[in-house]
């Protein structure tokens, strides 16, 4: 997975309210031939900037988690916390799954369809 997103921008590309998809995506470019997407299900919460950058994705720590935990509450059985961690920035996502997908689609295509 680090491969994958290593050196590339991300950005939020998209976010579908009704089934809480969150997309954000790497487009081919010059450099890339692939798009790359960091796709989300089930999303309860986003906090972090629109233009991410270079970027990995961890798990939160549980003192993370425990923080969250105190403004929301206990998080659901299903819940997972992820950490999208910039060189300048700490963006956290917590939902239901995460999955990584390199492709070659067009950059207007929709994962979530």
């Amino acid at each position: 997975m680090k491969e994958i997103v290593q050196n590339r921008g991300f950005r939020l590309w998209e976010y579908r309210v009704s089934h809480g998809q969150l997309l954000y995506r790497s487009p081919a470019d010059e450099q890339y031939n692939t798009s790359v997407d960091i796709m989300f299900f089930g999303t309860k919460y986003l906090c972090g900037p629109c233009d991410l950058g270079e970027l990995s994705v961890e798990y939160a720590s549980q003192s993370d988690v425990e923080k969250l935990e105190k403004y929301f509450g206990k998080l659901g059985s299903q819940d997972s916390v992820w950490m999208l961690v910039g060189t300048s920035h700490k963006s956290v996502i917590i939902a239901g799954r995460m999955t990584i997908k390199e492709h070659t689609d067009g950059i207007f295509s929709s994962p979530f369809q």
